[in-house]
């Protein structure tokens, strides 16, 4: 079973743009899984992550779109997203 661990510091480090996540202990090595709750907001700029909307059969219907270039994902949801930090995400959307 894992064991839940609270950072004891955050941060933000404007200049590079990274959230500096800080522990009391050092981490163990091998797959973890790090939860961020966070709240962004859906934009009508056809950047990032926006809203559009579309007709099917007549019917107006609206979808959410990503479109991100290098380095864009982290202003929508926390993540890594330089090519050299290839890795798996999952991101749960939860519409308020």
């Amino acid at each position: 079973s894992r064991k839940v661990k609270f950072p004891s510091n955050v941060g933000i480090d404007a200049e590079d743009e990274i959230l500096v996540i800080e522990f009391d202990e050092a981490l163990p090595q091998g797959e973890e899984i790090l939860a961020i709750e966070f709240q962004g907001t859906l934009n009508d700029q056809m950047k990032c992550f926006y809203r559009s909307s579309y007709v099917s059969n007549g019917e107006k219907r609206n979808m959410e779109i990503t479109l991100f270039e290098p380095a864009d994902a982290r202003i929508c949801f926390p993540c890594w997203d330089e090519p050299a930090y290839k890795g798996y995400s999952w991101v749960l959307w939860e519409k308020h």
